[in-house]
């Protein structure tokens, strides 16, 4: 589970940096509406990071060994028989 919370660190950096890149980026119209204020944009930038942090951590980790049981399950089978 290590690998997938460093990798999932990893992604959670490169989505906020990205995201941080892409916002500035936006035409000034974008900063006037009530839904993209400052306190709007700095809310939601670490909370989608997390979001996504916690899906890869969690979820990926589960798939994988989900997989990596199955598999070994069906070895285990294919040998006993």
């Amino acid at each position: 589970h290590k690998v997938f919370a460093v990798s999932g660190s990893k992604l959670t950096e490169r989505i906020r940096a990205k995201a941080f890149a892409h916002t500035l980026r936006q035409e000034m119209d974008f900063f006037g509406r009530l839904e993209n204020s400052s306190g709007a944009i700095c809310n939601r930038l670490p909370s989608d990071a997390f979001a996504i942090h916690q899906m890869a951590d969690a979820c990926l980790g589960i798939v994988c060994e989900s997989i990596a049981m199955f598999g070994i399950g069906v070895v285990l089978g294919v040998l006993v028989s």
